[in-house]
């Protein structure tokens, strides 16, 4: 048995229903009463628990307090003003007068939470677009920012939209060796593909073409299988990797898997939305890492 509290008659506690009152003790029991008049006999035993229970839990969370609070000096010491969430004037179809974009900010604070051993990521903001994208330094070195594989953010008036780009230029086709391919060979096999449409699935994901230069619906999953849909018509789709490797390939394509969320839900989350962002940047890395580095 634990380390019982001794508790005094005329004394005040508190569990989860409230504050009560001690009003008498018995061997192994006590009568309690709460502010509202409600009275019940109860252990000792019991109410010992619950008092540790939740002073262990305030103790966490006052932890966690002084971990967040830690973090923030840590930012401060190295000259950072830190990621705290987004802002409401941050939610805008221009890059003009954004500060989130900057790589001591959204960049570094999802880079931290990523999981790849073998991947050096950076984070770069697009030239006049509310967007940052993500890629290991080399990759981006060699391929540009705007081609290949990578991770991306991007914002306008009616939310935010995370996910992974798989991008095709309609000219240069260095690009297509390391990103578009890759992508196209991985997703043949059918384990993959139906990976793929689980993890759409599981977190309510989109798959488009940002460009609108190949196709200009959207693909999503529904009754576990792929749709084509407009404001209009919804067209099943029976295999994903065949209706990628049926598009032209004189024409340009920016491939988005995408996570959207509000506006509002998003500024509601604080700097909690870096876990969200991160989260599923984890969880498409499988598919991020089918192109060399």
């Amino acid at each position: 048995m634990a380390n019982l509290l001794k508790f005094e008659v005329g004394s005040m506690y508190e569990n989860m229903k409230g504050a009560y009152e001690v009003i008498s003790v018995d061997t192994d029991t006590m009568l309690i009463r709460w502010k509202d008049g409600s009275e019940i006999v109860t252990t000792i035993d019991l109410q010992s628990r619950i008092i540790e229970r939740m002073a262990r839990e305030k103790e966490s969370q006052r932890q966690e307090e002084v971990e967040k609070q830690q973090k923030r000096e840590q930012h401060k010491q190295k000259g950072s003003a830190g990621f705290f969430g987004f802002k409401a004037g941050d939610f805008k179809n221009t890059s003009k007068d954004t500060v989130w974009r900057r790589q001591n900010h959204i960049g570094i604070a999802v880079i931290k939470e990523l999981r790849s051993e073998k991947t050096k990521f950076g984070s770069w903001a697009v030239l006049m677009r509310p967007e940052v994208h993500w890629m290991d330094v080399k990759r981006h070195n060699r391929e540009g920012r705007n081609y290949g594989i990578g991770f991306f953010v991007r914002v306008n008036e009616k939310g935010l939209y995370y996910g992974i780009y798989i991008q095709r230029s309609a000219t240069d086709r260095n690009d297509e060796l390391e990103g578009w391919n890759s992508f196209k060979i991985w997703l043949t096999r059918n384990e993959n593909e139906n990976r793929l449409k689980q993890l759409i699935s599981n977190h309510d994901l989109l798959v488009h073409d940002a460009s609108r230069k190949s196709f200009t619906q959207k693909i999503e999953i529904h009754d576990e299988n792929w749709e084509l849909k407009n404001d209009k018509t919804h067209n099943r789709i029976d295999s994903l990797s065949s209706f990628l490797e049926a598009l032209s390939d004189a024409k340009q394509i920016d491939l988005r898997i995408e996570k959207m969320m509000s506006k509002e839900e998003a500024l509601s989350k604080g700097e909690g939305i870096i876990d969200e962002i991160a989260g599923l940047f984890n969880r498409l890395m499988p598919l991020y890492a089918v192109a060399p580095i």
